[in-house]
């Protein structure tokens, strides 16, 4: 875990100052007055949402974690944090107590939101809020379980990478949007492509059958699957390697003598949309909630080579009437609740 852990820190260090100031306007935008209750996050880890909040939020929060290596590294790294060891889904305040309730990539990885999100609703202050982050760390292992439901297999969109490589062979590609990061394939395709590259002793066909062996049916499991993905894509020059891979197979497959041999039918996904989905069925308001924020988020460097990158999803609700809250996932425009019941 503290290892998985210090890979994705690594991941997210080029845009830290970035996505500091995205969770920054979050939170002080939609969070209740400071002192109004206390604040606590979820899911906390080793404190990495904890170092892009604004110091006036910090003071008033206390994280919450039950792996104790994830404490004392939180607690090594932020002395003056308060921390309580509790499950998200038995948060240790009365009914009602809580200003607020903060996370990030917490909902996506959980294997019972609902318990989360109704204890949620139970700690909540009238009028409190959620405010749920994700990025870089999102998993992706209910995407994939859809996915595989239909048959088809999860890849990287590697049409990125084509476009520099080969661009008349991408103009070929199917439409893709800006934010589409994953492609999908019919497995039965993919395994027939593998097995004529193993055949004629082309080399794609190891990477190829490697990265196909926890997609199939006989041993697919949406976790495994998912850490497979994951782990594939968090070493840079390995991510790389495996994309222009792909590139190369659909070179392939994309000649003229190949068409018929090798179909392989590509279309492109969206994995916040799918977040976003989960997120706005989760904090309906027959849940309780008001969604007020559910969108992407991005901020901007001014300065030479500038980088761009969005926060991910955001979610932020109020719940409706007493003892509920608003929460907040993939950040998007406000729906506003009714006033909280006055004191």
């Amino acid at each position: 875990m503290l290892g998985s852990l210090s890979a994705l820190e690594a991941a997210r260090a080029p845009f830290v100052e970035l996505t500091a100031a995205v969770v920054g306007a979050v939170v002080m935008r939609h969070l209740p007055a400071a002192g109004a209750a206390p604040l606590v996050e979820i899911g906390a880890g080793d404190g990495q949402l904890r170092r892009w909040l604004p110091a006036p939020v910090r003071a008033h929060t206390t994280h919450t974690e039950t792996l104790d290596a994830l404490v004392a590294r939180l607690l090594e790294r932020h002395p003056d944090a308060h921390v309580a060891r509790a499950d998200a889904a038995a948060l240790p305040f009365p009914s009602g107590s809580l200003a607020a309730v903060l996370g990030l990539c917490v909902l996506d990885d959980v294997a019972q939101p609902v318990r989360v999100r109704d204890e949620i609703r139970r700690v909540l202050a009238p009028g409190g809020v959620f405010i749920h982050f994700l990025d870089l760390s999102t998993n992706p292992s209910a995407i994939f379980a859809e996915i595989e439901q239909k048959g088809e297999v999860p890849l990287p969109n590697f049409f990125v990478d084509l476009a520099l490589t080969s661009p008349g062979l991408a103009a070929q590609a199917p439409a893709c949007g800006p934010l589409d990061d994953l492609l999908a394939a019919p497995r039965d395709q993919l395994a027939f492509i593998a097995r004529a590259l193993r055949t004629a002793g082309h080399a794609m066909a190891a990477p190829l059958l490697a990265y196909l062996a926890p997609f199939s049916p006989d041993v697919f499991e949406p976790a495994a699957a998912a850490a497979h993905f994951t782990g594939l894509l968090s070493d840079p020059r390995a991510a790389v390697g495996f994309r222009r891979a792909l590139g190369a197979i659909y070179e392939i497959v994309r000649r003229p003598s190949y068409r018929v041999e090798l179909p392989l039918d590509l279309h492109s996904l969206a994995s916040h949309s799918h977040f976003e989905r989960r997120l706005r069925d989760l904090f309906a308001a027959e849940h309780g909630f008001d969604i007020a924020v559910c969108d992407l988020l991005t901020a901007r460097s001014r300065g030479p080579g500038a980088r761009r990158r969005g926060a991910g999803g955001g979610v932020k609700a109020r719940a409706q009437g007493g003892g509920g809250g608003r929460p907040a996932g993939p950040p998007r425009g406000p729906r506003r609740g009714p006033p909280a019941p006055a004191p």
